[in-house]
């Protein structure tokens, strides 16, 4: 039975991210014809759309760049792996610290050379978490936002894990300075960012158990500009990202303890920062899902009871601790969260309308129903109509559009949190107007996707439950979960990291297969060369 749905899983990641590889492919003419169209602020008007035609052009001079660099990628690791004998862990080491350096200048260069105004709903975590922090309580919670946010926390209960996290760190820090800087979330963005990339090379040791694999993680960490772009930015995209990384590594070393008390010592901690995690971003909880199901293909029943007892404790315990904190702060009461309080069903009807992702007059539409289980009600009528009027042919084509729409940005939708900073930061034009960079982030994301299904065609090839199949069950479950919640490119940040790690073992399918080829050509030549008749010497 296990074997059967080993094979089953590895079929099915090999069929969506192959399928997502196409839809990106395809789609992308379509995302360029209009990807630099995004004002930087209602000052600057749009640019005018790139013509499709012009946009395929372009689109297949990014694909031809994409595989010569993919080329380059190939023949640095292929140098690497050659020479791994004399690549010592102590020089491993300084090219991980070289790499955190390097990232974090780009960094710095992002956080002091942006003009960067906190936007939607990072805006309004800032803005209370700072009354927070002068105030130390929250009696003025929501002092100088306008009147259509001031039940912001009671309508969106998902953000208070970020609301109380944030809001204390500037405590501490308006205790120690007095204010707190304009750069803070800017500094805590980037820790949280810096946190991941550590986790995630220390998460490619354990995996790979080699030195190469987890260097190629540090390179493309390097290349890909979302580690930087989103320095600035202080939301559940970025914060969420090191309690992600964290969580899996040490469910890692849970999974490699060799005594069941070390595997539960390693689980503990690696389920309370999940469950924290999820406190800060909803999508964390994939997470959980794929823990257990590894758990039950991989480990025995005693490690799987313990998966689902002790990680489905942790996050109601968490959660409950969560709530509890809200109502005692006075964030919000019982009483507004009846009445203010989004359902689930909300985001499952956006999903279910244009490309997938937010959408305006759905919000109005849930904000005008007083009451929880009105809105719910409400909600799974639009749904279910929404579905209706598809049918089943216009509902595969709406997902592909949100497929398109979620995997097919190399930026990540970083634009829209820089859309209000300052018009004359060359800077800013650069990372939103020019084409080149642009171009640059689209390639190394296209990159990423293919190695990513190489490493789902390796899975299926080997069909056996591994670490990196893991790997592959958490992205797979995130992209399961976009495909019916309402979605952003954004919402894959605190997964990119997963994603790298992804890419790391395609480019190690993609050099056995070419080796491979090398070593089926090369027998091929002695096979012809034994076949070629011996000329013996006149002897006279």
């Amino acid at each position: 039975m296990k074997k059967l749905l080993d094979k089953a899983q590895h079929f099915l990641f090999l069929a969506l991210f192959g399928f997502i590889f196409v839809v990106v492919f395809i789609g992308t003419p379509i995302t360029i014809s209009g990807i630099t169209s995004r004002p930087v602020n209602n000052s600057v008007p749009k640019l005018t759309p790139i013509p499709l035609p012009l946009a395929i052009l372009l689109s297949l001079l990014i694909y031809a760049i994409s595989v010569l660099v993919l080329w380059l990628l190939y023949k640095g690791y292929d140098k690497f792996l050659r020479n791994r004998q004399k690549i010592s862990q102590k020089r491993v080491n300084l090219i991980f610290i070289i790499s955190l350096l390097i990232l974090f200048i780009g960094q710095l260069i992002v956080i002091f050379g942006f003009d960067y105004v906190a936007v939607t709903d990072s805006h309004v975590v800032d803005v209370c978490a700072r009354n927070f922090a002068r105030d130390g309580n929250m009696a003025n919670l929501y002092r100088g936002l306008p009147e259509k946010r001031l039940q912001y926390f009671a309508t969106y209960p998902n953000n208070w894990g970020i609301l109380l996290i944030v809001s204390y760190i500037f405590r501490g820090i308006h205790l120690v300075l007095g204010y707190v800087p304009k750069e803070a979330p800017a500094v805590i963005a980037a820790i949280s960012v810096q946190i991941s990339v550590v986790f995630t090379y220390l998460s490619a040791r354990r995996i790979f158990q080699n030195k190469i694999q987890p260097i190629f993680c540090l390179f493309l960490t390097l290349l890909t500009p979302v580690f930087a772009m989103y320095s600035t930015v202080l939301y559940t995209d970025t914060l969420s990202m090191p309690f992600t990384m964290a969580s899996f590594y040490l469910f890692i070393r849970a999974v490699q303890s060799k005594k069941f008390s070390k595997f539960i010592l390693w689980l503990i901690p690696s389920s309370i920062v999940m469950a924290i995690g999820y406190t800060v971003k909803g999508s964390v909880l994939v997470m959980l899902v794929a823990f257990a199901i590894y758990a039950f293909l991989r480990l025995g029943w005693k490690q799987l009871i313990s998966m689902v007892l002790i990680g489905a404790l942790s996050v109601v315990s968490v959660n409950f601790c969560l709530e509890k904190a809200i109502l005692s702060l006075e964030v919000t009461t019982k009483e507004n969260l009846e009445l203010e309080e989004f359902p689930k069903e909300h985001w499952m009807m956006m999903a279910l309308y244009g490309q997938g992702g937010f959408y305006g007059e759905d919000y109005k539409f849930t904000h005008s129903i007083e009451g929880y289980e009105a809105k719910k009600e409400a909600n799974i009528r639009v749904i279910k109509e929404r579905l209706s009027d598809f049918g089943v042919s216009g509902f595969i084509v709406h997902e592909i559009k949100k497929i398109n729409y979620t995997w097919n940005d190399g930026r990540y939708f970083s634009y829209n949190h820089y859309r209000d900073s300052s018009s004359t930061n060359g800077l800013v034009h650069f990372f939103q107007r020019n084409f080149a960079f642009i171009a640059f982030t689209q390639i190394v994301h296209i990159i990423t996707l293919a190695l990513m299904f190489l490493s789902c065609l390796g899975g299926f090839q080997k069909k056996r439950v591994t670490k990196m199949a893991l790997v592959r069950l958490i992205v797979f479950g995130i992209a399961l979960f976009l495909l019916i919640w309402e979605t952003r490119s954004r919402y894959l940040i605190n997964y990119i990291p997963l994603m790298i790690i992804m890419a790391a073992d395609g480019m190690n399918h993609l050099w056995g297969l070419v080796q491979k080829s090398k070593d089926k050509k090369q027998r091929a030549k002695e096979v012809e060369k034994l076949k070629e008749p011996v000329v013996l010497e006149n002897q006279s």
